[in-house]
């Protein structure tokens, strides 16, 4: 037992101690995400897509998760935020704000410190130190769809 004793004195232990103040990146799992980003089918007038990222997005210090969601955002352009602070957004093909027939983006961006600024363009950045994440749908709105009355398909 002597001996075993010995051996294991004579181990160095690693010489490390955890960095105070170092930002841990946000967990993000698409998978988990409703519904998945990649298992959506077209829609149309009087339909309705609730995406929700509760279950996929988390900060392992707690940090605030500042979240903003944008429809078809094209980058210069006043294309307004569509909904911020929510880990669910209503999607309704020709009721939300820029929704379009044929094929619409919608991203969420996720972020553990404030955005560079609270306007269209800046909440896609987030400020120095921070982590950024970004999760996107492609949602098909039929031909026609807009041009029909509400629940008529």
């Amino acid at each position: 037992m002597t001996l075993m004793t010995s051996a294991l004195s004579a181990c160095p232990l690693p010489d490390w101690e955890p960095q105070e103040n170092v930002n841990l990146p946000l967990l993000v799992d698409e998978r988990l995400a409703q519904p998945p980003p990649d298992l959506l089918t077209q829609v149309c007038a009087g339909d309705s897509v609730t995406l929700d990222i509760s279950n996929a997005v988390d900060d392992p210090q707690g940090d605030r998760v500042f979240v903003f969601w944008y429809v078809n955002y094209i980058e210069g352009q006043s294309v307004p935020i569509s909904a911020s602070d929510v880990e669910e957004f209503t999607f309704v093909p020709c009721q939300t704000l820029n929704s379009r027939e044929g094929l619409n983006e919608i991203e969420v961006f996720m972020m553990d410190r404030p955005p560079v600024a609270f306007n269209p363009d800046g909440a896609r950045q987030v400020s120095e130190d921070g982590d950024l994440r970004r999760m996107y749908w492609m949602i098909p709105v039929g031909e026609g769809c807009c041009s029909l009355p509400v629940g008529a398909q």
